[in-house]
């Protein structure tokens, strides 16, 4: 019963927490709408979201030290968000601010539910991350289904509903960590100083990893249903069909890379180098036709799928469990700041090239690029095998 509790508020504070983030996408169309803005123009919420991340996690040592108070913290501030950003939406610079509020309650959340449920070892963790990622790939369907159709005062109730329902479900959730004697794991003596871990061995090169396993989907989700559009897919249909494969894939993903980590000797690193490769093919396919989309779409979610099972629950087995959001936060600080860039950039040449979609995709091919070469130079990474179980 306690396990099964564990998995329901992974499941159900993961989906709540990235409806908004892995959801951009779907609030853009209504958006764009009600501020009368380019497409283009859209990106820059994802790219405030990828910027106050990097910004709030810089204090990402306090998750450490205090888990439960955080995650509290995370909910208000969260909800306080969404309530500016309904406040706001036909004002185009105004939701940059209640978009970055909405963003530092969205990172304190997610390092916090991350410590909680990052504890298990061998295929228990897998579970935790299938639970994780199945909500992860499902949050834009609940967006779409709240938010497609939505359009004046009904997108200002809608907004302020899911914000009120969140702090009602989070803080349903605390209370069963608190009272249901759920470990949570403070560390009091966590280090306050992130940036004294940077020389850590291999952690400079993990924030171009990161922006391949876990910026890209940032970066397709803020666009696809524009894309779609441009194929003549509606909005509500472009969703369904983009959340099933990115779900059903990236589950199967989840359990294949846990299996290849767990198994064999050096199969987290290889299977890393595999993942890069296929997230590559991915992103180069992806924005040329119908069929590329939906095929591209299947390859990223196969391929970031290693991400969750085999790179970064490993922070805590490579660097410490008491410093895991600290590493985790140090990483992101990076990977965050330039997944917002790039992002940023590509809404420009979006607006510039009258939405060459091809274009703004190599940028994220260079990179991917870039990560497999990085990656592939640090031999020295054993991930998953001395704790999960390769004799």
């Amino acid at each position: 019963m306690k396990n099964f509790l564990w998995y329901i508020f992974n499941l159900i504070a993961t989906l709540l927490n990235y409806g908004i983030r892995r959801g951009m996408g779907v609030l853009a169309v209504p958006l764009s709408a009600a501020m009368g803005i380019p497409q283009g123009s859209t990106m820059i919420f994802s790219s405030i979201i990828e910027w106050t991340k990097s910004i709030t996690l810089i204090f990402s040592t306090l998750i450490d030290r205090f888990p439960l108070l955080s995650y509290n913290i995370g909910i208000v501030t969260y909800t306080l968000g969404i309530i500016l950003m309904s406040v706001l939406t036909t004002n185009y610079h105004g939701m940059f601010f209640g978009i970055g509020v909405m963003a530092i309650g969205h990172s304190i959340l997610l390092i916090s539910i991350a410590n909680f449920v990052n504890r298990s070892k061998g295929y228990g963790r897998t579970w935790d991350s299938l639970t994780i990622g199945i909500a992860l790939s499902c949050a834009p369907l609940l967006t779409g289904l709240i938010f497609s159709n939505s359009k004046g005062i009904d997108l200002i109730n809608a907004l302020a509903g899911y914000g009120i329902v969140s702090f009602i479900v989070f803080s349903a959730i605390s209370c069963i960590i608190l009272f249901g004697k759920i470990d949570y794991q403070p560390k009091p003596k966590a280090p306050l100083n992130i940036f004294k871990y940077w020389n850590l061995p291999g952690l400079w090169r993990m924030p171009f990893v990161m922006i391949m396993m876990s910026g890209v989907i940032y970066f397709v989700g803020a666009n696809f249903v524009f894309l779609f559009k441009s194929f003549g897919v509606k909005p509500l249909n472009a969703i369904i069909m983009f959340t099933g494969i990115w779900a059903s894939v990236g589950t199967c993903g989840r359990v294949f890379w846990s299996w290849i980590g767990y198994t064999y000797k050096g199969g987290s690193w290889y299977g890393t180098i595999v993942a890069l490769s296929i997230t590559l093919i991915g992103v180069m396919i992806f924005p040329y036709n119908l069929v590329t989309v939906l095929i591209g779409s299947g390859l990223l979610a196969f391929g970031t799928a290693a991400g969750q099972v085999m790179v970064i629950p490993t922070f805590g087995e490579r660097w410490g469990h008491k410093i895991f959001s600290s590493t985790w936060g140090l990483i992101s600080i990076i990977y965050n700041l330039l997944n917002g860039c790039i992002i940023l950039l590509s809404g420009i040449l979006l607006n510039m090239t009258g939405n060459n979609y091809i274009l703004v995709y190599q940028l994220y091919s260079i990179m991917a690029i870039l990560a497999i070469v990085l990656f592939s130079t640090e031999k020295n990474i054993k991930y998953l095998e001395p704790v999960n179980g390769y004799k």
